[in-house]
């Protein structure tokens, strides 16, 4: 017996509420937009969490958000907005442009049927993972930065100049350290510049535009985005349970599942899975006519229609995808280290054996030529000299 869903586009917690979500809360101004980094909005989520499952009133959670550490502008923003005006929840993350769009969209939504501490709670991991994954790639990216500095500024220079380094009459230590100074000095630079961009992808905001431009071209590449694409399930999955649990309709839950997900590929054909939902087929059917979702997650979906839980087979189905995510990141870090350090080894070896025998060829040539100094000054001599004799 499979659940029934609210199919019906007009419902009172369904599209309407769904497209007034869609920019920001519709007919709600955008006053600002709020810098959150993920760990901050992590942190957000959590203390809404708790205190909204604890029965806590605004202002005690302000409180919580303050001693927690949390941007004294953003805790008085949503202070001025939710005490002093008496305005919703979702029209203050709105307002002012709180979370990622997906997240207030959602939150619109359970905010109405009285589930807000899981919609908040659905947020918590994807901000955690996001913030890991972003440090796992500057850690791996770290040593062949190092190496890279050290082999292109260090030693290159000393072997590129090792005649200059051979004739200096200062000794060899002064010598090289005249010749690494100034690229040694330019790669400090240069290191600085990119540990700048590293931090700057790190704290990049949650309600970032390029986001998803991004994500539409990275979705499409073979084998490396292979672990984003994977993730992008896990959160397709996360976002369908926990809206389907809000009570938004089964259409907007896939719609909002699809759009969190970052992965053009599943809006794909969703005009036919629609339409199949409508013909009264299952959703588990329905949403097999999208290949790029995988068969283990409809069948979690069908689970779910069989036993009627299915925000908690799509939990677990989005746990296992994450799961599988994590492994092939993993791999793929490994991998990426391994094939940095070959390409730089092999380039940095090739270049300075280049620069080696180039200038061995300049020594041996001054040595030749020192060599032929001393017969040359020997028939110079001897020339004067005949010339010189007594017979002439």
């Amino acid at each position: 017996m499979h659940q029934q869903f609210p199919q019906n586009s007009q419902s009172p917690h369904g599209l309407n509420q769904y497209n007034s979500a869609k920019k920001d809360g519709g007919a709600v101004v955008r006053e600002t937009s709020t810098y959150l980094t993920d760990p901050q909005a992590q942190r957000i989520c959590e203390i809404f969490a708790e205190g909204l499952d604890s029965g806590l009133g605004y202002a005690r959670i302000m409180n919580f958000l303050e001693r927690k550490g949390v941007k004294g502008s953003v805790v008085n923003r949503m202070r001025r907005a939710l005490i002093e005006d008496g305005a919703a929840l979702s029209e203050t993350f709105a307002r002012y442009g709180l979370l990622d769009p997906a997240a207030r969209k959602l939150i619109l939504v359970a905010e109405k049927q009285g589930t807000l501490p899981q919609a908040f709670r659905t947020q918590i991991p994807i901000y955690a993972n996001r913030y890991k994954r972003k440090k796992h790639v500057l850690g791996a990216c770290a040593e062949p930065t190092l190496l890279f500095y050290l082999s292109v500024f260090l030693l290159l220079p000393i072997m590129s100049n090792i005649d200059t380094i051979y004739k200096s009459r200062d000794g060899i230590g002064s010598a090289v350290g005249q010749v690494v100074l100034g690229p040694a000095t330019m790669g400090m630079f240069a290191v600085l510049f990119l540990i700048g961009l590293g931090w700057a992808w790190l704290h990049t905001p949650v309600d970032f535009a390029l986001r998803d431009a991004f994500a539409s071209v990275w979705m499409r590449l073979p084998i490396i985005s292979k672990a984003s694409r994977l993730y992008s399930i896990s959160l397709f999955a996360r976002y369908l349970g926990s809206s389907l649990g809000s009570g938004m309709n089964i259409f907007d839950s896939i719609q909002l599942a699809c759009e969190a997900s970052n992965d053009p590929r599943l809006s794909a054909r969703l005009e036919h899975v629609f339409a199949s939902i409508e013909d009264g087929v299952s959703l588990s059917a329905s949403l097999s006519l999208n290949k790029a979702i995988p068969d283990d997650i409809i069948e979690y979906i069908d689970l779910g229609e069989e036993t009627g839980r299915m925000s908690e087979m799509l939990e677990r189905g989005a746990n296992a995808f994450e799961e599988r995510s994590l492994e092939v990141f993993a791999r793929t870090m490994t991998a990426f280290t391994y094939v940095l350090r070959f390409v730089l080894g092999f380039g940095v070896m090739g270049a300075v054996l280049f620069k080696m025998l180039g200038s061995l060829g300049g020594m041996f040539s001054d040595a030749m030529e020192n060599t032929a100094v001393v017969p040359m000054f020997y028939l110079h001599c001897k020339l004067r000299a005949w010339l010189k004799s007594p017979e002439e």
